[in-house]
């Protein structure tokens, strides 16, 4: 349109008019974006040196989970999260003893939950968490009730359940063969 008007002292106020209107609608953009982090609410999770975040009763839970994680394990036990958690390994200092670190659908697929059981089986993390993540945006949505259903039987036949606590949004489970000397809460 600027181009075609034929008046070059129009044609440049139109330049200067959308140029103007352009940089207008940025710092409106700008500016909404700024106001509303302000307002979010969010808090860092802990151990994450400010890196994520999440509002404050997210970040509770996610920080009582950790907690109770390192409380009840040693430092060199192995911990798996299921169906992905490679943030909970690295807050607690507890590493993924399994080749398969992630289990959302498609990682995890009927094909080879075989081989992802025999990983597990042979690594024994000393404690599994199971969080209720539904993951319906890569097809089926549930760890252990939509896919993933022999992992979930075998960790419940092999694990016990710790009480919920305050992250009730994840299960806690830990070895219970007798043999292994969990330290005292």
């Amino acid at each position: 349109m600027v181009e075609r008007e034929k008046n070059s002292d129009t044609r440049e106020r139109f330049r200067t008019l959308a140029a103007g209107s352009v940089l207008a609608l940025a710092a409106f953009g700008f500016v909404g974006r700024a106001l509303w982090y302000r307002g979010d609410g969010r808090i860092p999770i802990a151990g994450t040196e400010g890196m994520l975040s999440a509002v404050p009763s997210v970040a509770a839970r996610y920080d009582a989970l950790a907690k109770s994680i390192v409380r009840k394990t040693r430092d060199h036990d192995g911990l798996v999260v299921f169906p992905e958690g490679e943030l909970l390994n690295s807050v607690t200092q507890r590493n993924n003893p399994m080749r398969y670190k992630l289990t959302i659908p498609g990682y995890l697929t009927a094909a080879n939950e075989g081989a992802v059981l025999s990983d597990l089986r042979r690594s024994r993390p000393a404690a599994i968490v199971i969080c209720r993540r539904y993951t319906s945006e890569y097809g089926p949505g549930e760890f252990g009730i939509d896919y993933g259903r022999s992992l979930h039987e075998w960790v419940t036949d092999n694990y016990s359940e710790t009480p919920p606590g305050r992250h009730a949004t994840c299960r806690l489970l830990l070895d219970r063969r007798p043999e292994t000397p969990w330290p005292a809460d």
